[in-house]
């Protein structure tokens, strides 16, 4: 069994930087703990770990549609190196919100180390981003048409909820036309 040159070293500068943050985050913890103790007693748990369930399985399915994805652009890599890559630069993008260019350099970074072509990962990276994005507009839009046409809210509410719905749908329809009036 070889050793890859230089894999120490690698796995070392992203192990400290983790274990300094969760130090970091135990001293706040341990010199506020005056004010911090008043918040784990008012917690409703059941929600907090409800919502720490949803995220990873969020952050499962985010890495594995990245995997999918690249499977589709032909990059031939093992499904659980490509998840890595996907939770990894999705990791990145949530952490550094510049545009997501931290996770499709990132990916970049990653994927060549592999000996893939840099040209397929984007294309792949932001194929998926294109996905990702439309179902942000998507869901929301979805979710205020179905809380305003099944839930009893006030008229007020109801129109705001409204009117974000619409502006959310004529964005996602204008986007559509734009990206049909580009292909042509």
């Amino acid at each position: 069994m070889s050793v890859e040159p230089g894999k120490g070293i690698r796995q070392r500068n992203i192990i400290l930087p983790v274990l300094a943050v969760i130090i970091l985050a135990a001293l706040v913890i341990v010199f506020d703990w005056k004010e911090v103790r008043p918040i784990f007693g008012q917690a409703d748990w059941y929600f907090t770990l409800t919502a720490l369930l949803t995220t990873a399985v969020s952050y499962f399915v985010l890495s594995a549609s990245y995997a999918e994805v690249n499977r589709l652009f032909g990059i031939r890599l093992g499904w659980r190196e490509l998840a890595g890559i996907g939770f990894v630069s999705a990791t990145m993008n949530n952490m550094v919100t510049f545009l997501g260019f931290a996770g499709h350099s990132l990916r970049v970074v990653l994927s060549s180390r592999r000996k893939i072509e840099p040209g397929k990962i984007m294309a792949a990276s932001i194929f998926h981003a294109l996905v990702h994005n439309l179902m942000m507009f998507i869901l929301p839009a979805a979710g205020l048409t179905w809380l305003v046409a099944t839930h009893a809210i006030s008229g007020e509410q109801a129109l705001v909820l409204s009117i974000t719905a619409g502006v959310l749908i004529a964005l996602l329809l204008g986007v559509k036309e734009i990206a049909i009036s580009e292909s042509e």
